[in-house]
This record gives structure tokens, C-alpha cells and sequence, in this order.
């Protein structure tokens, strides 16, 4: 009698076991720190390189839809004017507005 309980029941848990689970897949990306880097002696030029970093690493991750990314580089374009001519507080400005728009501190 128990072994014909005993068969079944061990049958049906050896059909719960799982296979090694699959390796997780890891990206590099832009250190945490990144989007916040307004400040410096690089100035808005090294701030909207960062930026610009970041965006690109959560496109590249998927975190970021690419026409959300295309509309953001765009955006940016202002950002670079202002600090080629030299604007920095102008630029800065720019980028924080830029960057609370889409969600990043």
C-alpha cells in the first residue's frame, strides 16, 4: 500500500525540479553619480558629455525608447550652443530644465 502511494507521489515532485537557471546578462553602464555631474572644472561642456553618456547607456540597456533618446539629443543641441559661446550658467540652466523634464535628478 505504501509504495503505491509512495510511486506517484515521488513521480509528481520529480517533475517540479527546474533547470540552472539562465546567466544574467550584464551591461555597463554610466556610474550612478553620472547624471548629476553639472558641477566641476570641466564646466557645462564635461556636464553635457555626462549627460549625454548617460542617456546613451540607458538607450543601449533599453531603459530609454530611442525616439524618446533622438527627442533628447535634440533638446541637447541648445545646451551645446550655449556652452560653445561660451554661456555656462546659460547652458547649465538649460541642461537642469532638460533634465527634469524627462525624469533624471
Amino acid at each position: 500500500m505504501r509504495r503505491a502511494v509512495l510511486l506517484p507521489v515521488l513521480l509528481l515532485l520529480a517533475g517540479c525540479t527546474t533547470g540552472p537557471s539562465p546567466t544574467p546578462t550584464i551591461v555597463a553602464t554610466a556610474p550612478a553619480g553620472a547624471a548629476d555631474a553639472t558641477g566641476g572644472a570641466g564646466g557645462c561642456a564635461a556636464a553635457l558629455v555626462n549627460f549625454q553618456r548617460v542617456i546613451d547607456a540607458d538607450k543601449a540597456t533599453g531603459h530609454l525608447n530611442a525616439a524618446v533618446h533622438a527627442r533628447m539629443t535634440g533638446d541637447l543641441g541648445a545646451v551645446r550652443t550655449a556652452c560653445q559661446a561660451g554661456h555656462d550658467a546659460q547652458a547649465r540652466a538649460e541642461l537642469a530644465t532638460i533634465r527634469a523634464r524627462y525624469g533624471y535628478p
